[in-house]
């Protein structure tokens, strides 16, 4: 949701998410070592962006799916 923590706490509990993270890796580490952690992963970031936040969630073996973002 953000690089800054409060705004991402602010942002998950906006959408009654439980969780927040301030970098894709934190989360990629983190919902793979949690039993109950996310099956997939989508990325929507600009295509220059998707490789190393892709690698990161395959890395932890969690499915990703990436979306090209419109113009």
């Amino acid at each position: 949701m953000s690089s800054h923590p409060q705004t991402a706490r602010e942002s998950a509990a906006a959408w009654f998410l439980e969780r927040a993270y301030t970098s894709y890796e934190a989360m990629a580490s983190s919902e793979a070592a949690d039993k109950n952690g996310i099956d997939f992963v989508i990325i929507a970031t600009p295509n220059d962006l998707h490789y190393p936040v892709a690698r990161a969630f395959l890395s932890a073996d969690i499915h990703v799916i990436c979306d090209k973002p419109s113009r």
